[in-house]
């Protein structure tokens, strides 16, 4: 992972964790005298923290992702900092965002996230969340397990090392199998997390 996008999430990570200590103090003390007054200051106070931390959070997403219009109550982040090279940290911030690497189901979805990743330049393979690395040619959802459909899967056949999926510019979108790490200058590399979008609690 490039340096720059390592330490935004380190920092993202240690606020969240500092956050949520802090708030579970506050209500931790809400024992004594008035309980209800008390719980109401500390919810209140929970939530203000709450806030602040997905405000934080929104912000470090603007630095790091280009944002999809919504599409079924959730959106598509992709990339746009220097390419996150190994599929394992791809999942793992697209995880700390509340999402996971894409898993395009229909035609609809892979329509419109075509049109979205086509409107940005600079790469030509774009990380979903798909893997056969369990079975061979058997391409499976990291997250759900389901089954990719038929439609989506233009596999090349390179051999049992290329066990990741990605939507390809060869010109116009199609998905590939190809390696789980890539840092081929000539073939640029962005991944696409799938984020349902927030209720707020508050």
């Amino acid at each position: 992972m490039h340096p720059s996008v390592q330490a935004v999430l380190i920092c993202v990570v240690m606020g969240a964790l500092f956050l949520t200590h802090w708030a579970h103090g506050l209500e931790s003390r809400a024992i004594t005298g008035n309980k209800r007054t008390e719980r109401s200051l500390c919810d209140d106070s929970r939530c203000r923290s709450l806030e602040r931390l997905r405000s934080r959070l929104e912000s470090s997403k603007r630095w790091l992702f280009q944002r999809s219009d919504v599409y079924k109550g959730r959106r598509y982040y992709l990339s746009q900092q220097d390419p996150i090279s190994r599929s394992e940290e791809a999942m793992a911030t697209c995880a700390l965002y509340g999402g996971y690497l894409a898993e395009i189901q229909d035609l609809d979805e892979f329509n419109f996230i075509a049109a979205f990743i086509k409107k940005f330049r600079g790469f030509r393979l774009v990380l979903i969340g798909a893997t056969d690395n369990a079975e061979e040619e058997v391409w499976r959802y990291r997250t759900t397990n389901e089954l990719v459909p038929s439609f989506l899967i233009k596999s090349r056949k390179w051999g049992t090392e290329r066990n990741c999926l990605y939507l390809f510019n060869d010109p116009g979108w199609l998905a590939v199998d190809d390696l789980c790490y890539y840092t081929i200058p000539d073939y640029p590399t962005r991944f696409l997390c799938e984020i349902p979008e927030d209720e707020d609690d508050c």
